[in-house]
């Protein structure tokens, strides 16, 4: 999934985990941004998973206990130009 955001700017983005698989929830970034953060929210609200480092390729991995709706929560931290484009990859083995 491809999109882009204003600096500064969040996008929520649905998926369905099942319990018991491990998942690899990865972000990437064009050569504008210098910042891109991402955290896993549960069904309830609860953030169970982020990386909010200085960087522009976060990646989280996760074995979520109950299958269901997760929200990626997508922050774009810093982007050196009016919008950078973004990309979400959830990946389970």
């Amino acid at each position: 999934m491809e999109n882009r955001l204003d600096e500064y700017w969040e996008d929520d983005i649905s998926c369905n985990l099942r319990a018991g698989t491990s998942y690899g929830i990865v972000g990437v970034c064009d050569r504008d941004c210098r910042d891109l953060d991402i955290a896993l929210y549960d069904s309830r609200g609860n953030r169970i998973a982020s990386d909010l480092q200085d960087d522009d390729i976060p990646a989280i991995t996760i074995n979520p206990s109950r299958s269901g709706t997760y929200q990626v929560k997508v922050d774009m931290a810093s982007c050196d130009t009016r919008n950078c484009y973004y990309g979400i990859g959830v990946f389970g083995k």
